[in-house]
């Protein structure tokens, strides 16, 4: 169990979080679902221990591997998309493994005609996919992941979104999906939360 508790915040001279207490399952979708502005990627932050908080404690994460996706795509630009990937699995994966993981993902992003491809040739959409690859192959317990089909058309995002929640659930991943669509919430989350108010509070849905 991944916990949250009493944690106070200070933003802009007022609390964003209060003492604020919340519980998140593992092997499970944990949807963060908010308007913009509401204290999601504070939250994120936190959680991944980046941002200072003024009172309260994070458990659950003490050895335990981690993998990000950051609203920024952070792309090495000089790297084809195959390396791009691969740079996260370069220390621990045999060659012959690597490809396999890498081309799975590849085609679960609709990218495998790609992979040659230097990413700086790509469009934003792709750029993003490759990201998301990049997420896939990540072996980590933990997967979190901030505003990640930002930049896709409609039909695309439901495709990759379907494949994703299989993906996850046969690999048994706990996932944090902050976003701010309810459509991704619903269609990703095994357990969604809305904030709401200030001091942030949590709802379940």
């Amino acid at each position: 169990m991944i916990e949250i508790k009493n944690l106070s915040k200070i933003y802009k001279d007022e609390f964003l979080y209060r003492n604020f207490n919340c519980a998140f399952e593992e092997n499970k979708v944990n949807v963060i679902l908010g308007s913009s502005g509401s204290g999601k990627t504070t939250l994120f932050r936190m959680m991944l221990g980046l941002e200072k908080y003024e009172a309260g404690q994070i458990l659950g994460f003490n050895h335990k591997k981690i993998a990000v996706v950051f609203q920024e795509d952070r792309l090495v630009e000089w790297m084809n998309v195959y390396d791009n990937v691969a740079f996260v699995l370069k220390s621990s994966v045999e060659k012959q493994e690597m490809d396999k993981l890498i081309n799975k993902a590849l085609e679960l992003v609709e990218l495998i005609d790609y992979v040659n491809y230097s990413v700086k040739d790509l469009s934003g959409g792709m750029q993003r996919r490759v990201v998301l690859a990049r997420a896939i192959v990540c072996r980590d317990s933990i997967l979190f992941m901030d505003e990640p089909f930002k930049g896709l058309d409609d039909e695309l995002r439901l495709r990759i979104i379907t494949r994703l929640k299989v993906h996850w659930r046969e690999n048994r991943t706990t996932v944090f999906l902050i976003t701010h669509s309810q459509q991704e919430g619903m269609l990703l989350g095994d357990i969604i939360y809305k904030l709401a108010e200030k001091p942030v509070k949590f709802y379940k849905i």
